[in-house]
């Protein structure tokens, strides 16, 4: 996926990387921000802002990203590890699934602060695909599950 950030002048990708190359699926995450700079000719010159990784002892995919209104770049995808770092106050601090779960995490707008993360999964398989940030920075996560325990709100459409 990629994303643009008005507040970072900025293109926001993501992918596979292990140390820093590009490699197959299924390996750690990292987060890249190239800045863009635009010439009167349309002409993109792109330098990379920042890149780090996120994630733990198992596998992660990053399946979205987005931008909120202060520039943080929130992620989703799927975790096989059992010591992803989550913050304070998680949702769901440790996995529940047996195979995976879904997470989701929002990375400061100068990738150097972790501002949330937590898991989001029931007993089975969860896997988030993509998000979406309205205006007043609520995170919306397209999950998909096997899970039939997987968290729900009380009185949600089902």
């Amino acid at each position: 996926a990629i994303r643009h950030s008005p507040h970072l002048s900025a293109i926001i990708t993501r992918g596979y990387f292990e140390r820093g190359i590009m490699v197959r699926p299924g390996l750690q995450l990292v987060a890249c921000i190239f800045s863009m700079m635009l010439a009167g000719d349309c002409h993109a010159d792109l330098s990379l802002a920042w890149a780090t990784f996120f994630g733990g002892n198992g596998i992660e995919r990053a399946q979205g990203l987005g931008v909120d209104s202060l520039g943080n770049v929130i992620i989703v995808g799927n975790t096989q590890s059992t010591n992803l770092p989550v913050t304070a106050g998680a949702l769901q601090p440790a996995i529940n699934g047996t195979y995976s779960d879904a997470y989701t995490a929002n990375i400061s707008v100068d990738g150097k602060q972790l501002l949330w993360a937590t898991y989001l999964g029931g007993s089975r398989e969860e896997r988030a695909y993509d998000l979406t940030v309205d205006s007043q920075d609520n995170v919306y996560v397209a999950i998909w599950t096997m899970s039939p325990d997987f968290p729900t709100t009380a009185g949600a459409y089902d």
